[in-house]
C-alpha cells in the first residue's frame, strides 16, 4: 500500500509540473499583434523613432539597422537564414518618426509605412536604413512587400 501512495504522489507531482510548463508556454507565445520601438541614428547626430507593428503574429524579433550587416539594397533572406528577412527603406533627413505595419498576405507579409517629418523646409536627403525581421517559420523574401501607406 505505501508503494501505491508513493506512485500516486509522483503522478500528481508530474501532472502539476506538466500543467505549469504548459502555462509558461501559453503566456510566452505571441497571439495577434506585437510592436517594437527603436531609434535610428541620423548623420547629424539626431535620432528618428522607428515603430514596427506585426499584425500577422509571425514575427518574433525586429531589429533596426543591425550593425553586423552591410548595405541592404533589396528585400532579401540572408544566406542560410530562411526565417530572417532584410527590408531596406530610405528615410529623409528631417524624418522624426517612421511607423511600419506588417500584415499577413498569403504565405508572406505585406508591409506599409508612414513617416512624420519636422520643419517647414526639408532637403530630403535620403538616408538608407533597414529592418531585420525574424519570423517563427521560414519567410521567403519574395513573399514580403513594403509600400508607403496611402
Amino acid at each position: 500500500m505505501p508503494c501505491l501512495i508513493l506512485t500516486i504522489a509522483r503522478l500528481a507531482a508530474i501532472a502539476v509540473l506538466a500543467l505549469s510548463l504548459g502555462a509558461c508556454s501559453l503566456t510566452s507565445s505571441v497571439v495577434g499583434g506585437r510592436t517594437w520601438t527603436s531609434t535610428a541614428q541620423l548623420p547629424d547626430g539626431t535620432t528618428q523613432e522607428i515603430t514596427v507593428r506585426d499584425d500577422s503574429g509571425r514575427l518574433t524579433n525586429v531589429e533596426v539597422d543591425p550593425q553586423d550587416l552591410g548595405p541592404v539594397t533589396e528585400i532579401s533572406n540572408p544566406p542560410g537564414q530562411p526565417n530572417v528577412v532584410l527590408v531596406p527603406w530610405a528615410a529623409g533627413s528631417c524624418d522624426v518618426k517612421t511607423s511600419f505595419v506588417f500584415a499577413p498576405k498569403a504565405q508572406g507579409l505585406a508591409g506599409t509605412y508612414t513617416t512624420t517629418t519636422t520643419g517647414d523646409v526639408c532637403d530630403m536627403m535620403a538616408i538608407e536604413h533597414h529592418l531585420r525581421l525574424t519570423s517563427s517559420a521560414p519567410l521567403p523574401a519574395n513573399q514580403v512587400t513594403l509600400d508607403r501607406a496611402p
